[in-house]
């Protein structure tokens, strides 16, 4: 038995699947939704029921017939498919008992001869389009409540790819019969295309990063015994969390759009949001001094800085091990990096992984608001508007899982940004990426 999500979007399809099966009595994983190139369609067939092999056997039979005819049109691939399914109920399924008999298929077909896409589930031998969304499989009944509180008409398939993970995400916690990974297809007039399993899982993370946030807030919105100051600070942690989740969610897309090569770089669906700016490379500074300097008057390099206009610029990230920077012991910090910003020269931002010093050399300041202003470790610093809950969030969920030792972290991190790196900048202060120091003085200035 499986659980199979569809949807019918304004501009495609989303189909969303399980991966166990079972075969005799015993429950195997297995790619459900797998699109091929069957004559003059593309086409992904997903079955539920309680014999694996009896489903196997149809969608060869289906599928057989498809590759070996010469139709060419969605109405008449219909036809053939309900046939082979009439045909299979009569023989195929006859050979096992009544009880095992019942199976239904979600079907999805896109011609290769003219732009038109199709989804179908079935209905004994019936094929019904689905016209907004359709839950085909194990116990669908106990999760259409929960599809019906969050599909919308018109949903676009960014949002449709996630209600289809958050059900199946849903099945899997309450049932024995359903189990992932979960497979996702996204189906346009151009193409058919199976989510790799990597996207799929950070997809289904997100939702429960997300959903947590959410869970937090369900009982406190209609606990009116909870002081008004006391809920609007919920709700502002609220939005703090949310929004800082978005946000690291997107850079998160944007370094694998980078790293994958944005030239070739592919994806059914829009990812980020139509008219979001990727720059990648240097930039080109401008040509007035000092422009930043009052800012923050008692950093003198702020008076030779080079990279900006009246309204400010861009500003390096210089990345360097722990380890080569801090003349102590403090074994909690042995394997991370520590970013310093071009415009403070104090430590704002902890790394545990080699990619963000691959990515991230600068950070954006225009007319007086940096965009790190609210995730920066950097207090003393006259742009920094991060909250004290939010500090301790960056310590914790950048360090290790042991939260004594993120504790421990945390603590000599505030204290190592009360002082500047300014010698870290001395040397081409405006190229932002590794620095592999010297055996130079590493004091502040």
């Amino acid at each position: 038995m499986t659980l199979i999500a569809a949807f019918r979007c304004p501009d495609g399809c989303v189909i969303c699947a399980d991966s166990q099966e079972t075969v005799g009595d015993h429950r195997v994983s297995r790619q459900k939704i797998t699109p091929k190139k069957l004559g003059n369609f593309e086409i992904a067939i997903g079955g539920s029921g309680n014999i694996g092999p009896l489903i196997d056997a149809i969608v060869h039979q289906v599928e057989s017939k498809i590759e070996g005819s010469s139709i060419r049109t969605l109405p008449e691939l219909k036809d053939l498919v309900r046939t082979e399914l009439l045909d299979s109920r009569r023989n195929d399924a006859r050979l096992y008992p009544r009880k095992y008999r019942d199976i239904r298929f979600v079907i999805c077909a896109r011609s290769l001869t003219a732009p038109a896409l199709e989804v179908w589930h079935t209905s004994a031998s019936q094929l019904v389009p689905v016209e907004e969304y359709c839950l085909v499989g194990w116990d669908e009944e106990l999760y259409e409540h929960a599809a019906k509180r969050l599909y919308q008409p018109g949903i676009p398939i960014a949002r449709a790819l996630l209600l289809g993970i958050y059900l199946l995400e849903l099945a899997e916690n309450t049932s024995n019969y359903v189990r992932g990974p979960t497979s996702a297809l996204v189906a346009r007039e151009n193409g058919l295309w199976l989510l790799k399993a990597d996207r799929v899982a950070a997809l289904a993370e997100r939702i429960r990063a997300f959903t947590a946030a959410v869970d937090r807030l369900v009982l406190a919105c209609p606990d009116i015994s909870t002081s008004e100051e006391e809920f609007a600070q919920k709700l502002k942690d609220f939005q703090e969390t949310i929004l800082e989740l978005r946000t690291d969610y997107l850079q998160s897309i944007a370094k694998r759009m980078v790293l994958q090569d944005l030239e070739s770089y592919q994806s059914p669906y829009p990812e980020i949001p139509p008219g979001t700016v990727l720059t990648v490379g240097p930039k080109h500074p401008m040509e007035t001094k000092g422009a930043v300097a009052p800012l923050e008057p008692s950093h003198t390099c702020l008076a030779h800085f080079v990279g900006g206009d009246e309204r400010g610029g861009f500003f390096s990230i210089r990345w360097i091990w722990a380890s080569d920077l801090l003349q102590m012991d403090l074994p909690v910090v042995e394997n991370v990096m520590f970013g310093v910003c071009g415009f403070s020269h104090r430590i704002f931002r902890l790394n545990y992984t080699a990619i963000d010093p691959l990515v991230f050399h600068d950070i954006v300041i225009r007319d007086r608001q940096c965009e790190e202003a609210k995730r920066c470790l950097a207090r003393q610093c006259p742009l920094n508007k991060t909250t004290d809950a939010t500090i301790r969030k960056l310590g914790v969920s950048e360090a290790s899982k042991d939260t004594s030792k993120a504790k421990e972290m945390l603590k000599a991190v505030e204290k190592l940004t009360a002082r500047r790196h300014c010698e870290l900048f001395r040397d081409k202060p405006s190229e932002g990426g590794i620095l592999l120091p010297s055996s130079g003085d590493t004091s502040g200035a």
